[in-house]
């Protein structure tokens, strides 16, 4: 009997999937299947990184992550017994950018259906106005002069007509057309990084996509999309920060964990705006586990300042709060492994989205304007 399951079926093939988490510290792999909208954890692999092998959540020596992430990724297959070919790829650092985009258009004729080709030329306008914003905010931080931003992970968060939120504008009538579109860059020597290391692992690139954006998702419950929540994922190197608000994942911050609580607190007052904070706070990550940083947290003396309406609320996350992923292995029970969790929630959402009408459109964007 054969040691492994390739899976040569199509069928199977698209079923099952991998997924890596590049952290400073630590690597952590997946192989998950998916039955449905649900999927299951078959597989899992952890490898320490070398001390030099990342700097501010980038990868800064590839032969050593690529051995790295090897050696985990083959922990996991044998654990699962197969062999995955598709990967999804968490893409964090302080040079990440996420943020949301909206875009109001006043349409000429009123009583006229939406077409998809309005929507194609709005998410065309909000798309370059947003890689405009990544780039000059990365030239601003860093000092670099130029620095080309590449597009990571884009998503449609909310629609209205006439202020009318739907899911589907085609077909409907009204003045007023507003799209609201949550986009990640990074710089493109970041992402080349990333291919790298899929391309020698000889895995196809299924998706890369920001991972506090994909924690959030993941995580939030009706009550959250509903009242709001901050998710932090404090990793060894960096901190990312999620803000959901007003329904949907607003913004995103990566930040040094050196100085934790000053950058949340800087985080979350650049993500306000000056607007209300949502006062429920969900920990993630390796270093939240700290019990010095759990206490100072829990005295809310760093938040002093901030737009909260009363004292923030603040919880780890388990795994039971990843929806729809089951772990066959027992080997998920730590908020360290919400991150890959997360991730694998996104592939799962990602598979049913492929067959939604407006998530098309946005792909056929994206491919004709190249960003």
């Amino acid at each position: 009997m054969a040691k492994f399951k390739f899976l040569r079926k199509r069928s199977d093939y698209y079923r099952h999937f991998t997924v890596l988490d590049i952290g400073t510290d630590l690597i952590k792999v997946l192989v998950v299947r998916r039955d449905g909208p649900d999927g299951e954890v078959l597989g899992v692999g952890r490898e320490p990184q070398a001390p030099a092998a990342m700097s501010g959540g980038a990868i800064a020596d590839l032969e050593s992550v690529i051995k790295c992430c090897n050696r985990a990724l083959e922990a996991a297959e044998d654990m699962a017994r197969t062999v995955p070919g598709q990967v999804v790829v968490g893409i964090a650092g302080e040079l990440i950018k996420g943020f949301s985009s909206t875009i109001a258009y006043p349409r000429e004729n009123s009583k006229s259906r939406v077409r998809s080709g309005e929507m194609s030329t709005m998410l065309q306008m909000v798309q370059r106005r947003a890689l405009r914003e990544a780039q000059h905010l990365l030239e601003m931080e860093r000092s670099y002069g130029q620095l080309e931003a590449r597009l990571v992970h884009s998503a449609i968060t909310n629609v209205r007509v006439d202020g009318y939120p739907v899911t589907n504008p085609v077909g409907f009538t009204g003045k007023n057309l507003e799209v609201t579109v949550f986009n990640t860059f990074a710089p493109m020597t970041h992402i080349d990084a990333i291919e790298t290391v899929v391309r020698e692992l000889d895995l196809e690139l299924a998706a890369a996509v920001a991972q506090p954006y994909a924690l959030a998702r993941a995580c939030a419950n009706e009550e959250v999309w509903a009242e709001g929540g901050i998710f932090v994922d404090v990793g060894g190197g960096t901190t990312d920060v999620a803000l959901i608000r007003d329904g949907g994942v607003e913004g995103t911050r990566m930040f040094d964990a050196e100085v934790l609580l000053q950058g949340l607190a800087l985080s979350l007052r650049e993500l306000s705006r000056g607007e209300r904070l949502p006062t429920g706070i969900y920990l993630c990550g390796g270093g939240s586990l700290l019990p010095e940083l759990t206490l100072e947290m829990v005295k809310n003396n760093w938040a002093a300042g901030l737009p909260f309406p009363r004292e923030p609320r603040v919880r780890h996350l388990v795994p039971a709060d990843v929806r729809n992923l089951s772990d066959s292995t027992g080997q998920l029970v730590s908020p360290q492994d919400i991150a890959p969790m997360g991730l694998a929630n996104h592939a799962l959402r990602t598979e049913a989205e492929e067959r939604d009408t407006v998530n098309t459109v946005m792909r056929r964007v994206l491919s004709a304007i190249k960003v």
